[in-house]
Formats: C-alpha cells, structure tokens, sequence
C-alpha cells in the first residue's frame, strides 16, 4: 500500500493553506526518488536526511540483499550490505540442523573441542590401548578420520546445534 507523503498532501492544498500546515512539513526523512533502473538492473531509493545527509537503498547486484550507502554533505559517510537470508525468521527445522548453514569455522571448532586423539581418549576411559581398543570406543565414540580423532556420538553436553554437527561429522 502506498501512502503519500505529508509534504505531498500539504503541497496538494491551496498555496495560501500550505503556511497553517508547516510544522507537519519538516519531517526529517524524504524520499527524493525511488525507481528501478535498467542500465544497472537494480532498484534504487533516495531518502534526504535533514539538512546534510542522504541515504541511499541499493538491490545487490545478484538481488540477494540490498547495500545502503549514507553520505554526508559531500561525502560517503558509511555503506553496508544486508543480506535476505539474514532477515529471515528462521525457524528450529531450517537453521541449526542444516548442514549448509554450519560453517567451517564452526566445525573445526565443535572437533577441537570435542575430538580427542586416540591415546587421550583411551587414557581417559581407561580402555587399553590393543586391537580390541577401536571396537570399544565404537560403541559412544565415531572415528573422524580427516583430523584423526573420536568424537562422542552423543552428549548430554551437546547443543542441538552440535549435535547436528556431530551427526553430520559421524554421517558425512
């Protein structure tokens, strides 16, 4: 739904009204433009900020967020990029558990936490280092053959999301 701005209905009276209704025309934010360009491809908004500022809306190239460039009197003051995905309302089934949303970062984190090495692990648990070793810690513990480490499968311990990160580890 569109709505006109103040100063467009002010504007709209009688010249000789436009002086009553004053006060109502200052606000401090007016958008100047708003329109879609087909050299760039994008949508762009100007919205004039007091007396020395402007703010400019920008689709990304890609039409994935928008940029928001803020300039002073002469001058780019700040810009930002605000991705879609980051306004999203996640919910509890899409965000923690999904594989593509857990960072490398993220990982490699969770496993120096939670991976041990085999000799720290069996000292740990007091399971003798043998043949028979691998078998046992099987049972609570998967092998995270990249880094060389076992992971509990499970653990009370866990976050839901690190749970899903262990799951995803153990599962591939």
């Amino acid at each position: 739904m569109n709505k006109l701005s103040i100063k467009k209905l002010v504007n709209a009276l009688p010249e000789e009204e436009w002086d009553r209704f004053k006060d109502l025309n200052n606000s401090y934010f007016e958008v100047m433009y708003q329109d879609y360009y087909e050299d760039a491809g994008r949508e762009e908004i100007q919205i004039h900020c007091g007396e020395n500022g402007s703010v400019y809306l920008k689709q990304d190239g890609d039409k994935l967020g928008f940029i928001i460039d803020v300039y002073g009197q002469n001058d780019l003051v700040d810009t930002m990029t605000v991705w879609e995905e980051d306004l999203k309302d996640w919910d509890d089934e899409d965000e923690p558990f999904d594989p593509n949303n857990f960072s490398m970062v993220e990982k490699e984190d969770f496993i120096d936490e939670w991976g041990q090495y085999h000799d720290e692990v069996c000292a740990a648990l007091n399971v003798p280092d043998s043949n028979d070793a691998d078998d046992i810690l099987m049972i609570d513990y998967f092998w995270y053959a990249p880094q060389n480490k076992w992971i509990p499968k499970c653990s009370s311990l866990y976050t839901p999301r690190q749970q899903a990160i262990a799951d995803y580890l153990r599962l591939g």
